[in-house]
């Protein structure tokens, strides 16, 4: 299959995941809104703990691919500050997901239990065998959902090599 030509001179800003997950994502919208309320006692703590709610809320990895000059920066976007990791590319080849399987073991001094399921994860594929992880998620479609929204942004195809 052959790789599909990149558009010429076009840059490409995408949010990839949360920092986050949901739970710590609801946390901090309520600490945002706890620490407004906090400031009209206290200024000093209650502005410590927005930030610290808008902190959670707002923290997400991103990817900046510059087809035009065939760069990337897959970064942690934190309050506008960008840290991560640079790179050049030649092409873009596809995204993918794949599936893995993890297992959890919980116990005490009598026994112990082993969950076992499975989490889809979502990469882009460069031409020089580099790959970015895009995302993960235990929800298939939803991964899913994501990756193709992806993939229309970056103009390349999506494949599926989670199936059995």
């Amino acid at each position: 299959m052959e790789p599909i030509d990149l558009p010429i001179s076009e840059a490409v800003d995408l949010k990839t995941s949360s920092y986050f997950p949901y739970s710590w994502r609801l946390a901090g919208i309520f600490l945002a809104m706890a620490g407004i309320l906090i400031s009209f006692g206290n200024i000093f703590i209650g502005v410590v703990v927005a930030i610290g709610g808008v902190l959670v809320v707002t923290t997400h990895y991103r990817i900046e691919v510059d087809f035009g000059r065939g760069t990337y920066h897959d970064y942690t976007w934190i309050l506008g500050i960008k840290s991560g990791e640079k790179g050049n590319f030649e092409r873009i080849e596809y995204l993918f997901i794949n599936k893995n399987k993890v297992s959890q073991t919980s116990g005490n001094r009598a026994s112990s239990t082993t969950f076992t399921r499975y989490d889809y994860n979502g990469y882009l594929k460069f031409s020089d065998s580099k790959k970015i992880h895009m995302g993960s998620n235990a929800d298939k479609k939803s991964l899913l959902r994501s990756m193709q929204v992806l993939a229309a942004k970056l103009k390349c195809q999506l494949h599926d090599y989670s199936e059995d």
